[in-house]
């Protein structure tokens, strides 16, 4: 969910691995069971994101990717707020939360 997939992935592929789909496989997910806060679950994913970027991309493109992840919330909250509606600004709201706590998930996503 916050990007353990994709890490694990990632890594295996650097190690030559050639990761694969289980189509089979069932997994049981139960929907907000972590948090129950939007703004909360948004926060930890751009942290996973964030990590992620840090840790696979080039040197060289880290810069512009961290940077693009640094604007989606803001554009979100822009557009939303815009496009007018209660249950817009209600999303609104959540994402302009989420940038006004950016220094939680600039840095990125440390395990408890």
């Amino acid at each position: 969910m916050y990007g353990e997939e994709a890490d694990l992935c990632l890594r295996g592929i650097a190690k030559g691995l050639q990761p694969m789909i289980t189509p089979k496989a069932e997994i049981v997910h139960y929907g907000a069971a972590s948090d129950t806060v939007r703004a909360d679950k948004i926060v930890r994913l751009l942290a996973a994101k964030m990590s992620l970027i840090e840790r696979h991309f080039p040197k060289a493109r880290r810069a512009i990717g961290r940077q693009l992840l640094r604007l989606w919330p803001l554009s979100r909250a822009i557009v939303l707020r815009i496009g007018g509606g209660d249950a817009r600004r209600d999303k609104a709201a959540e994402w302009s939360e989420v940038w006004a706590r950016r220094a939680e998930w600039q840095t990125g996503f440390a395990p408890d």
